[in-house]
């Protein structure tokens, strides 16, 4: 199936705030050169290229965050505002980090920002709602920040990345989880991710290109898609979409073909009747396959195209759990919080 290139679609995904909340203490970007600075004896090699920066082989985006605090109080009041209109449910917060919380203090030029994320993190956990229950995957990630939790070459986290998310969320709820090594891991190599564009492809990306990995359950599972008005829908074999190899850069979109589908899965590992809403962005779609032990039913929308109110849509498919996931771009990003809300108030 051929799916768009969204290479160009520089922070695709909040929409907005492409420099990660432009925060005015940014410091200049200077041209793309090497840093003077050495940074420490393990630092790496670090090039500027506009917003992003290269670390030895690794190309990320500074998030400079919301430390004055402008941004994350809409955000976690539109996820409390949804859980007070819906005490019945189970609601949650999973806000994915960057990149750049878990590598950026290697950067001579922006280490400074390297804690942003976290203090971000802090913030929200403070502003929900005693019926929004956040799920901490910042420490589960900085466990393993040494292993490929994240694409070097792509603004998105990696299978493995999202694994560790799954298994922090399961872990929390005491819900049943199967262990990595249950599945079949995929190898696709040759990746060069968003980035490569991004870096008006720079030869460090050329020259390092990454593998692109997947991880299937052995699980069965009935899998459909549908329109943004959850209608029109279409059984497939599998959630894991092909993206050839006309389209390297757009690999990501393996995971449930991207943000153009709602989807619905019927899990035949799980029967404890219990039913989940995925509401996310892009970064929420590599929870998916992770999810089948945990989940009678998983629902999956993207917030920024889905068209139904959310407490028409929880009451109408019968929810029992609500986890809204995105990274921490998009909850600080003026275009997803507008589109959030429009499905909340």
């Amino acid at each position: 199936e051929q799916i768009a290139d969204e290479a160009d679609k520089h922070d695709n995904d909040s929409g907005d705030d492409s420099s990660g909340g432009g925060n005015s203490s940014e410091p200049d970007s200077p041209s793309e050169e090497p840093s003077q600075d050495p940074g420490g004896e393990d630092a790496p090699p670090e090039i500027i290229y506009d917003s992003l920066v290269i670390l030895g082989t690794r190309v990320m985006e500074v998030y400079y965050g919301d430390p004055n605090l402008n941004k994350l109080p809409r955000f976690a009041d539109a996820l409390n505002t949804f859980a007070a209109n819906n005490p019945e449910l189970n609601v949650y917060s999973m806000v994915i980090p960057k990149a750049a919380a878990f590598y950026l203090d290697k950067s001579p030029s922006y280490k400074q920002f390297a804690g942003r994320t976290l203090n971000d993190l802090k913030n929200l956990d403070k502003l929900y709602s005693d019926q929004v229950q956040a799920i901490n995957i910042y420490d589960i990630l900085m466990a393993h920040k040494n292993e490929d939790i994240y694409m070097r070459t792509d603004h998105h986290w990696s299978s493995l990345g999202a694994y560790y998310a799954v298994k922090q969320f399961a872990s929390d709820l005491g819900l049943p989880f199967q262990d990595i090594s249950t599945y079949s891991k995929n190898v696709r190599e040759g990746y060069r991710g968003t980035l490569y564009a991004w870096t008006n492809y720079h030869d460090v990306v050329k020259n390092n290109p990454e593998d692109f990995v997947t991880y299937v359950p052995k699980a069965t599972y009935t899998y459909e898609t549908y329109d943004q008005s959850f209608q029109n829908p279409r059984k497939r074999d599998s959630f894991f979409h092909y993206v050839g190899d006309n389209a390297v850069a757009s690999w990501y979109l393996t995971f449930i073909g991207g943000d153009s589908y709602a989807v619905k899965i019927k899990s035949d590992a799980c029967n404890n009747g219990r039913k989940l809403l995925v509401v996310k962005d892009s970064y929420g779609n590599a929870l998916v396959p992770y999810l089948l032990y945990s989940f009678e039913e998983i629902y999956v929308v993207d917030a920024r195209e889905f068209r139904i109110h959310l407490d028409d849509f929880t009451e109408q498919q019968g929810i029992t759990d609500v986890l809204f996931a995105e990274c921490t771009y998009s909850a600080i990003g003026n275009a997803y919080i507008q589109k959030l809300e429009g499905l909340i108030k």
